[in-house]
């Protein structure tokens, strides 16, 4: 569950190939949608900007050929 204050973890992206970075980004979508800056953690703590709206992540993966983007998660709903 997304709760304001608590963590939440971006995982489940599985790649064919070798890895040499990967990146988690999160999608907060509400009136607006946000998408945060890339980080090098798969977690994310719930802001107080974030209750009452849906959250998702994306994992980006890269290695000298090139790099990938996952599916983006099924949304998670902030409490408060």
């Amino acid at each position: 569950r997304a709760r304001v204050g608590g963590t939440v973890r971006c995982a489940g992206a599985r790649f064919a190939g070798r890895v040499d970075r990967l990146r988690f980004r999160w999608i907060v979508a509400g009136r607006a949608t946000l998408q945060l800056p890339a980080a090098r953690s798969s977690r994310h703590t719930v802001a107080r900007t974030e209750r009452g709206r849906r959250i998702a992540c994306e994992v980006l993966a890269a290695n000298a050929g090139g790099y990938v983007l996952s599916r983006l998660s099924a949304p998670r709903r902030v409490a408060g």
